[in-house]
């Protein structure tokens, strides 16, 4: 008994440390003028995501979630045979979004950057091209009912896109060391 309980703790130990909590990364700007790290801040988060939310009180700057699909080029092939929740690799629907905070340390300012990335979960939606929608069969309408044109994704935390991540803290540092 024991040895279930060690086991299933351990797992849950395991998952939750590689699941998908997205990580800040701090890049230390050596500004110690708030307004031009705010500002840096903010116009690369905005060429980035377009619109951003604001709060300088606290100094956090929250994007919403920028969609990003890839064509597949599946419309070419019939669409009785297309059943996205049996290819969930091939479709690469993410969705990331980005937190920064400015944190004073030392009488300079931090930036602390995040960008969470989530996956549309073909599987949970089991959505299916609209010509096999079959309304009486119920194992594909596990989490929805209507129409397929209804469906509403279903998004699954991965982690961290560190990628962009460093990509738009590098922005941010270039934009601080231009005069």
């Amino acid at each position: 008994m024991r040895s279930v309980v060690f086991v299933v703790v351990g797992s849950m130990v395991l998952v939750g440390c590689v699941g998908g909590q997205a990580r800040f990364k701090a890049l230390e700007t050596g500004q110690p003028d708030l307004e031009v790290v705010w500002q840096a801040a903010l116009e690369v988060l905005q060429e980035e995501f377009g619109t951003v939310q604001a709060d300088r009180a606290n100094r956090i700057i929250t994007t919403p979630f920028k969609v990003e699909r890839h064509p597949l080029g599946l419309e070419t092939i019939p669409a009785t045979v297309i059943r996205l929740d049996r290819f969930p690799e091939q479709v690469s629907t993410y969705r990331r979004r980005a937190t920064a905070r400015l944190v004073e340390r030392g009488g300079e300012y931090t930036v602390l950057l995040r960008v969470e990335k989530q996956r549309e979960d073909t599987e949970a939606a089991t959505a299916v091209a609209y010509e096999t929608y079959d309304p009486t069969d119920t194992s594909q309408l596990r989490t929805f009912s209507g129409p397929p044109e209804e469906f509403a994704p279903v998004w699954t935390p991965v982690g961290s896109d560190d990628e962009l991540r460093d990509k738009l803290l590098e922005r941010i540092a270039q934009k601080l060391k231009k005069p």
